[in-house]
């Protein structure tokens, strides 16, 4: 499992198949985190997040920040 050291990489619609797919060939070299509605379930770390929404992207973002900090190698 990676290591709080490993960069971080942050995918949207992380729950979906192509999500989910990606996240998994990922997992190996990077930190992944995931973002996607409440509720979804992925085999990485979620934030919650309505990206029709200014306000939920906002919180989202602060959400990943507290936890994950400010560095995040790709999107």
């Amino acid at each position: 499992m990676p290591g709080q050291e490993e960069p971080i990489v942050l995918i949207t619609g992380a729950a979906g198949n192509i999500g989910g797919a990606l996240g998994a060939a990922l997992r190996r070299r990077y930190r992944v985190v995931g973002m996607d509605r409440e509720g979804a379930k992925a085999d990485f770390p979620l934030v919650s997040i309505d990206l029709t929404d200014d306000g939920s992207v906002a919180q989202a973002f602060r959400a990943f920040h507290e936890q994950y900090g400010g560095h995040i190698a790709s999107v």
